[in-house]
């Protein structure tokens, strides 16, 4: 009876042409993985630049769309094995055409809407597609990037569709930018998109703000005028219409200050100095996003009362007091 069954089921999927997906599949092995895709505005439409590793391959083709592109792709490598659904990065140069790239990304069957995306500010995605060697390619310097921004919490990279919720629920969303600097991309703060299109720029100075005010975690460093070091562990935020208050928990890291924490008044004095600092921050991203008409943090258009709050606590410190107890025997 079992064996009935499964030849059933068998015959079942046969005829609803999943015998055909079996014909064309293909051994792993003859399959090139992308791992990084750039997208540029081009004469044709569209310019498609890929990275794989294994086999080691970066090339750039265009077409009338994303999908033309791919197909030209495919008669430039000689290769109808090029696999996107393994895709770590999807990067997009200045001035290409995101609605189009991102609502590709959602109705394609090659990629997936977990990916990753990166705006580029100043260079092409071909070009950034060509960056470090074979060991260390764009993926890999991608991956440190995202990892180290995240570490850090001054940036969050999000994926393709994180963005286009945030642009069907609120009409506007965030998406993480890069820069070339040095022969390799760095942070460069977040592209504003509205209505999908790029309006406006958080620069990376006030970048670490956004982090707070989402929640993103990380542990933020912060040089404070004084030249201590201060650590931001946890922050709590409170957001509503006309309202902004963060409640942050920070720790002293770095003393090149020779500052004295036991002094009430040097610890108020920092924690001062930090709250002025992030309420620079918020204030900026804030307005930035009031004024591009992308309510980013659903805090209203209107007047926004930004309240900062912090502690700052003793780690491990060789200035800090150690008593240690012990017993003889």
């Amino acid at each position: 009876m079992q064996k009935l069954i499964l030849m059933i089921l068998i015959a079942a999927l046969l005829l609803s042409g999943c015998g055909r997906v079996w014909a064309e599949a293909r051994p792993i092995d003859e399959l090139v993985q992308v791992e990084t895709v750039g997208l540029d505005p081009d004469d044709a439409g569209a310019a498609l630049s890929i990275c794989a590793s294994a086999p080691e391959l970066r090339e750039t083709a265009s077409g009338g769309s994303i999908r033309l592109a791919m197909d030209a792709m495919e008669q430039k490598t000689g290769s109808a094995g090029l696999f996107y659904a393994h895709t770590k990065f999807l990067l997009l140069g200045p001035g290409a055409d995101i609605p189009a790239a991102l609502d590709f990304v959602a109705r394609s069957s090659d990629m997936r809407l977990r990916t990753p995306v990166l705006l580029l500010k100043n260079a092409s995605a071909a070009e950034a597609l060509q960056l470090g060697g074979r060991e260390t390619d764009v993926t890999a310097i991608l991956s440190a990037l995202k990892e180290d921004m995240a570490r850090h919490g001054v940036g969050h990279v999000f994926t393709c569709g994180e963005v286009l919720r945030s642009l069907s629920a609120d009409g506007c969303a965030l998406a993480a930018a890069a820069e070339l600097r040095d022969n390799t991309l760095r942070e460069a703060g977040y592209g504003i998109l509205k209505d999908g299109h790029c309006v406006g720029w958080i620069e990376q100075t006030d970048a670490p703000a956004v982090n707070l005010l989402l929640g993103l975690g990380g542990q933020e460093d912060v040089l404070l005028p004084s030249g201590a070091t201060i650590t931001i562990d946890r922050c709590r935020r409170d957001l509503s219409e006309g309202s902004v208050c963060l409640t942050m928990k920070a720790t002293l890291t770095e003393n090149a200050a020779g500052v004295n924490l036991s002094d009430p008044a040097v610890r108020r004095a920092l924690e001062r100095e930090l709250c002025a600092e992030v309420l620079r921050q918020t204030r900026n991203v804030v307005l930035q996003s009031q004024t591009l008409g992308a309510d980013l943090f659903v805090v209203g258009s209107g007047s926004v009362t930004i309240t900062v709050r912090a502690s700052i606590g003793r780690s491990l410190d060789l200035v800090d007091p150690i008593e240690l107890t012990g017993r003889t025997p």
